[in-house]
């Protein structure tokens, strides 16, 4: 039997990263920045490299469609991990979409861009703990390919996702479809909203989704009760 024997994670070289990144069929030849990054270490980083993202209108096609191939959707993935794989850093993002526990979908972002990287934190829910998941949507963004366009792929309930040309629209916009493309596929299950009432001046509110900041600013004035999932 053969053994391999892994070193531990340091700064630049996370090697639970670097098993996934494997897995999602990019193997990285350069230093891989995961978890261990904190966010004042990304946003120094983005900053000495000045880098800034995209933000025009941009087309998402999904692979199998009258718009994109699955011969295109694999030529575009191919030349996607290819030029992941020949970045000298790169970095991964584990978060999630969804209002609630009970509805998100996990989603992996790895790229070559500490600024799409900062982008994917602030864009996309925490997930709990270090413990690395299985994501349904994984995304790889980047720093070549066309701004002007992105690219979806549905199989056996996961989603691969391809933004390139550092286009914050691209990624969202791709991001989007391919959540909205995997919840069609689950038919009657339920969306889960947190839901929260207000009351004031004798009338009452219900707010959906209401952002933490919010939520815990109208419980401080005791305008707001109640948190559960509908």
């Amino acid at each position: 039997d053969e053994t391999v024997v892994a070193g531990m994670s340091t700064h630049g070289n996370d090697i639970m990263a670097n098993w996934e990144l494997c897995e999602a069929g990019v193997v990285p030849t350069g230093a891989t920045f995961g978890r261990s990054l904190a966010r004042k270490d990304l946003e120094e980083i983005v900053s000495s490299r000045g880098e800034t993202l995209a933000t025009g209108a941009v087309g998402v096609s999904v692979a199998g469609s009258q718009g994109l191939s699955w011969a295109e959707w694999d030529s575009l993935f191919d030349r996607a991990t290819s030029e992941l794989e020949a970045a000298q850093e790169l970095y991964v993002y584990d978060g999630a979409v969804g209002s609630s526990r009970a509805s998100e979908m996990r989603v992996r972002v790895v790229s070559d861009s500490p600024a799409m990287s900062l982008f994917a934190r602030d864009m996309l829910h925490r997930v709990p703990g270090q413990k690395w998941v299985v994501p349904r949507i994984t995304v790889f963004a980047s720093t070549t390919g066309s701004p002007d366009s992105a690219a979806v792929s549905i199989e056996d309930g996961k989603a691969g996702v391809i933004s390139g040309g550092l286009s914050a629209s691209g990624f969202r916009s791709a991001l989007s479809t391919a959540a909205a493309e995997l919840f069609s596929t689950e038919g009657d299950a339920a969306l889960h909203l947190p839901c929260n009432a207000i009351t004031h001046d004798g009338r009452t509110a219900l707010v959906f989704g209401g952002s933490d900041k919010g939520l815990a600013s109208g419980v401080q004035s005791g305008v707001m009760y109640g948190a559960h999932d509908t």
